[in-house]
């Protein structure tokens, strides 16, 4: 498992400063992010990219283009 753990760290590594395409999905609990996937991620088997709040517009059910600026356990962190 810890050589799996590292494999995913790297792949998603490598997506920081990538921009890509999000279908977004959902806010989370609080509202301070926006979760959604990439034409690459399975629903269920892949992590999610959240995406900052800016809570000016309604992203849900848009796609959006995104810049990666982070990685956290399994999810990508974006902003607009």
């Amino acid at each position: 498992m810890k050589l799996q753990q590292e494999i995913i760290t790297n792949t998603l590594n490598s997506q920081i400063g990538k921009e890509i395409e999000i279908l977004v999905e959902t806010k989370t609990f609080d509202s301070k992010y926006y979760a959604g996937r990439s034409y690459m991620d399975v629903p269920d088997i892949d992590g999610l990219i959240y995406i900052k709040n800016n809570k000016e517009i309604n992203l849900e059910g848009n796609f959006v283009k995104c810049k990666i600026t982070a990685v956290n356990g399994y999810d990508l962190i974006a902003e607009i």
